[in-house]
Formats: structure tokens, C-alpha cells, sequence
């Protein structure tokens, strides 16, 4: 009897899915769903080199945010910018140990073999292209393959990628953001700009600076965002305080911030993403139009959380949005499934 008749090919074979984002990275596989979720960042000592002439990584990922580097000279990297690789030797330190802390790699696994997906953004140029699949092949030390993030996206929000019914998704990300309509296994219209959470973060930092002198670090400006942003009306006031810096005496200072004060910078901050979808609807085919408007759009990405997202596009656009089941997850999970579908052909 043929050994694949008792084990399934793929039975021992162990798959990776990495979903770079500007903000945060994503690791998943098949056996255990999401493996880990880090903060896009690693920090180097500035100035110091080992053996090999790199730099001492001194944290990685969300730790970068938490510690306190106080008197060290170091260096902060974001190694993706507006989904473009921008420094992939810090790249392939932060998923080689986002890896090792999840204990996926055995002498098990690797005697089997790993499959490894990485999510590449809409309308990269064949040279981004290019960075992310090297990467990808240094990090698995095996053959990879790049999943377009619009065909993972409606995997993961559960639609049929083939059938002839139109979707339409937004995906709002941290630096980059895309509308696409996909019908028949292809993208029927599709438009992408380099706006995303960081550009809200920002605008609440310039409001806050400008109101009360106090300039807030990035981190403490995506909280306000999270915690009492808004795009429309919440059933009860909220407020918070924040703490910065004063730009006059260089002291720390907190400054209260409350959600109606928020909601006109944020909404004003989003006018780009209503462009996009516009730009996005006046490309789609006029035959696709009925689908659209009968399944509206589906949101996604970590921006598709901020409160009232739905109902602002919604009113302003006449057209219904819905968030997915999984916002922030759909892209990975579904470029898992494709990975996995791929494997089997």
C-alpha cells in the first residue's frame, strides 16, 4: 500500500502566513490559527556593533513601545512603510523572532518541509514585489509564494472569490488603505492610497498640540484614537487624559481630551478615504453596480474598528458598510486558506 494512501501529503508539512502591515505583523498557521501579532518595529543599539557588524537588537515589536531606553543611544526602525519593505534585514529579525517565541520551528517540521505565505498589498512595484518574496524565502528557508491581500481579504470575510457575484471590501489599514470590487476570480476595479491609522494618529496630535501645547507620542495618540475616538455620535460623552510633552517648557504635561472635540478632526482626517471609495465605485463596471448595492461594502483592516465607521460611510456615501465578522484577522486567515488551496491543487 502507497504511503500517501495512509498520510495525506501535506499531513507533516507545516505552513506559515505572514501578514507584513505598517503597523502590525501577523503570524498564523493551520494547526494553530494565529500565532503571534506584533508591533511592526525593532529597536537597534545605535552605534555598536557584534561580530558580524550588526547592531544589538534591543527590542522587538510591541516591547520596542513599552520599554525604556532612557540614556541608550538606539535606533527605531519601522521596517514597512505604506506596505512597502523599507528595511528587510530589520524585517527578518522581527518575524525570526516572532517565530522562535511560538516554538513553531522543530526538527519535526523542518524534516517535513514549510510552506510559507506572505500577503503582498495591491499595486506593489515588481521591486517591493520582489523585497517581500526574498524576504519571505529567507525567513522559511524554503520556496514562497506572495498572496494578493485583495483575494486573502474576501477569502477571510468568507465570500466566494470565483462565483459571479460582485464584492466590494474596504480594507482600512495603518498606512495604506484599498477599495476593491472582485467577481469571477479577478478584480473587476481597485483603488489604493498611502492613508491609514497613522494619518488619524496624526491629526489628533496635531489637534491636541495646537489646543493645548502638549505634543503626545505616537503610541499615546493611537490610544486616544482606540479608546474614545470617533467618527459618529456615541450614546455618552467620553473624555481621557493623555500625556506629552509641553512644546514650551519640555516638562510633561497631561491634556484632557474629550470624543466630541475629536469627532470633526477625525471625520475631516477621513475625507481621504472617502475619495478612495469613490474612485474605487467610478471604476467598477456599471453590470456589477446592482451586486454592490444590494451586498454593500465590507470593512476591514484594523481602521475598520473606529467607532461609527460604518454609520459615517454609510450616511455619506449611500451605500451600506458593514465591518466583517474578523476585521482585523481576515486578510491573514484568509490568505491561510489560499495557501492551504494552493498546496492541495
Amino acid at each position: 500500500m502507497a504511503l500517501e494512501s495512509l498520510f495525506p501529503r501535506n499531513l507533516f508539512r507545516r505552513d506559515l502566513t505572514i501578514d507584513p502591515g505598517t503597523c502590525q505583523t501577523v503570524v498564523a498557521s493551520r494547526r494553530q490559527g494565529i500565532l503571534a501579532r506584533e508591533r511592526t518595529r525593532v529597536v537597534l543599539a545605535a552605534g555598536l556593533a557584534r561580530g558580524n557588524g550588526a547592531p544589538p537588537v534591543l527590542a522587538y515589536g510591541s516591547e520596542s513601545l513599552s520599554r525604556n531606553f532612557a540614556g541608550r543611544r538606539i535606533q527605531a526602525i519601522d521596517p514597512v512603510v505604506r506596505a512597502r519593505l523599507v528595511h528587510p534585514i530589520a524585517m527578518d529579525l522581527l518575524l525570526k523572532e516572532m517565530i522562535r517565541k511560538t516554538r513553531f520551528q522543530s526538527a519535526f517540521s523542518l524534516a517535513f518541509g514549510l510552506s510559507l505565505g506572505m500577503v503582498a498589498a495591491p499595486n506593489l512595484a515588481p521591486a517591493d514585489r520582489s523585497d517581500f518574496l526574498a524576504l519571505s524565502v529567507e525567513v522559511g528557508r524554503t520556496t514562497a509564494k506572495l498572496i494578493p491581500a485583495p483575494f486573502a481579504a474576501v477569502r477571510g470575510c468568507g465570500l466566494d472569490i470565483h462565483g459571479p457575484r460582485a464584492h466590494m471590501l474596504l480594507d482600512f489599514g495603518g498606512g495604506k488603505s484599498y477599495a476593491v470590487v472582485t467577481s469571477l476570480g479577478d478584480i473587476a476595479a481597485l483603488a489604493c492610497a498611502e492613508f491609514g491609522g497613522v494619518d488619524l494618529d496624526e491629526a489628533i496630535r496635531r489637534h491636541v498640540e495646537r489646543r493645548s501645547h502638549v505634543v503626545l507620542p505616537p503610541a499615546a495618540a493611537e490610544r486616544v484614537k482606540c479608546t474614545i475616538g470617533s467618527v459618529y455620535p456615541r450614546p455618552e460623552p467620553l473624555a481621557m487624559e493623555a500625556v506629552g510633552v509641553d512644546n514650551r517648557t519640555g516638562f510633561e504635561k497631561k491634556a484632557l481630551v474629550d470624543d466630541n472635540e475629536l469627532r470633526d478632526i477625525l471625520i475631516d482626517a477621513c475625507e481621504p478615504l472617502l475619495t478612495l471609495i469613490q474612485r474605487c465605485l467610478a471604476g467598477t463596471p456599471a453590470e456589477l453596480a446592482a451586486d454592490i448595492a444590494a451586498g454593500g461594502v465590507t470593512l476591514l483592516g484594523g481602521g475598520a474598528l473606529l467607532y461609527g465607521l460604518p454609520e459615517f460611510l454609510t450616511e455619506r456615501l449611500g451605500l451600506t458598510f458593514h465591518r466583517a465578522e474578523d476585521p482585523v484577522n481576515a486578510t491573514v486567515l484568509g490568505a491561510q486558506a489560499l495557501l492551504l488551496e494552493g498546496q492541495e491543487d
